[in-house]
């Protein structure tokens, strides 16, 4: 069971990875400069943690489905993208001046 959770974590880091790399959800958009600092934010929050919103998704799906062979990576990168998104959001409607821990840059 620890080899498939530790697999299916890699598979959902690695997911999350290859998307923000592949700027291929863009379209058509041309490669613009600032688009690097608006998604500093998403690849700070998203490039660590225990990925633990993915890890419940992957145990509802094997409970409903009975199938641990085929868990749902992208259903668990997207929960991982909406949870950054959500922290985000929130610290923007608090109007918080701080920046979250995950932002700092280097």
């Amino acid at each position: 069971m620890e080899k498939i959770i530790a697999e299916f974590r890699q598979a959902v880091e690695e997911h999350i990875s290859t998307e923000l790399s592949s700027r291929s959800w863009l379209g058509d958009t041309p490669a613009l400069p600032e688009l690097d600092d608006f998604l500093f934010p998403a690849r700070q929050l998203l490039s660590q943690g225990k990925r633990t919103r993915a890890l419940f998704l992957a145990a509802g799906w094997e409970l409903y489905t009975g199938d641990s062979t085929s868990l749902p990576v992208q259903g668990g990168a997207a929960l991982e993208i909406y949870q950054a998104s959500a922290l985000v959001h929130d610290d923007i409607v608090d109007a918080w001046s701080g920046l979250h821990r995950a932002l700092t840059r280097p």
